[in-house]
């Protein structure tokens, strides 16, 4: 027998939890968490409980493997096997009885703006537009370094067209990223 505190005891407890959610709510809403700071998490989770549900968060494969033994017990259950190939990165599953119609827009009140962090995935392409940067001409060398076309205009450096700054699916860089941020742009939800 596994001590109390010990991790099969814990992936035990999960596990179980997890079975009695299958088998007790209608609507199972797969959620991406890649990007998601843990105060959204944290905030969607309360609104979960005004609404009578549950934001499961675990290990994939603690997840995966209740899947498979409620449907290895509950025949009636076996469409849930359907979920296992979207169970990728990071991700939550929601567990309620309302209307996934009603849940969708209430969850998509909570989304924030999120800057970009050196080493995350960029989920879309971010192109940044031609304008004055509202930074002084010594920092001129930063552009220069990552070849932006700059020119200096009324004492500020200007970006001269529109630069593809990150690619989508692709890891973005220190550079990258402190860009982003010296010109106030958080482009990610």
């Amino acid at each position: 027998m596994p001590a109390l505190g010990s991790k099969k005891q814990k992936k035990a407890t999960i596990i179980e939890k997890l079975e009695g959610f299958f088998a007790r709510y209608k609507q199972i809403v797969i959620v991406s968490l890649l990007n998601v700071s843990s105060t959204q998490v944290q905030q969607t989770r309360v609104l979960l409980r005004k609404t009578k549900g549950e934001l499961v968060i675990g290990k994939n494969t603690v997840i995966k493997k209740a899947i498979l033994n409620v449907v290895e017990r509950d025949a009636d259950l076996k469409g849930l096997e359907k979920l296992l190939p979207l169970l990728k990165d990071k991700f939550g599953l929601i567990f309620t009885d309302q209307p996934v119609y009603e849940l969708k827009p209430e969850i998509e009140r909570n989304r924030r703006q999120g800057a970009a962090k050196v080493g995350m995935t960029a989920p879309i392409d971010v192109i940044v537009p031609p304008g004055p940067t509202g930074m002084d001409p010594s920092q001129i060398h930063f552009f220069h370094a990552l070849q932006i076309p700059t020119k200096i205009q009324k004492t500020q450096i200007e970006i001269v067209k529109d630069v593809h700054l990150c690619k989508k699916g692709r890891k973005i860089t220190n550079s990258e990223a402190v860009l982003l941020q010296r010109l106030n742009l958080k482009p990610f939800q």
